[in-house]
């Protein structure tokens, strides 16, 4: 059972991606940081791609408060919701701007935020890695570790 709301939480991820989300759904989640003072703070970003619910790319801009955010802390939360499901994911996120990695992540819709395209000097990818997990899809829910 833990296996079949896994695999439909990841479709559900990819669905949602700048590089997936076709039906007109709002491709958005919630990413949560931890702020200069200690607090949990909450932002809407899109999914660039991701691999099932093991790991989610984000793009942003490296003067971002995301990206100083994450130089303090990088633990992180992420958050998609809506009727039919809740997928709760907590883990560790990196910045990375490696040039390879920003033109694998990018997809149109950031063109309206980076006009330099993928090779933009501010663009960057944030790379988050789950460690557990709570996912409820369909009135079932899973919950548990992948860095076991």
């Amino acid at each position: 059972m833990d296996q079949e709301i896994i695999k439909k939480a990841g479709d559900i991820i990819a669905s949602l991606s700048g590089h997936g989300a076709t039906d007109g759904t709002e491709p958005y989640c919630t990413l949560a940081l931890i702020d200069d003072e200690g607090y949990p703070t909450a932002s809407t970003i899109t999914v660039s791609k991701s691999e099932g619910i093991q790991w989610i790319t984000f793009c942003t801009g490296l003067s971002s408060n995301k990206v100083k955010r994450i130089e303090k802390c990088n633990r992180a939360s992420v958050c998609f919701n809506s009727l039919q499901y809740n997928l709760t994911l907590v883990g560790d996120i990196e910045v990375i701007t490696d040039p390879a990695v920003k033109k694998e992540m990018w997809y149109d819709g950031l063109k309206y935020v980076f006009t330099g395209g993928d090779s933009d000097p501010d663009y960057c990818v944030l790379m988050f890695k789950t460690r557990r997990y709570n996912l409820m899809i369909d009135y079932k829910e899973a919950v548990g570790r992948l860095d076991k």
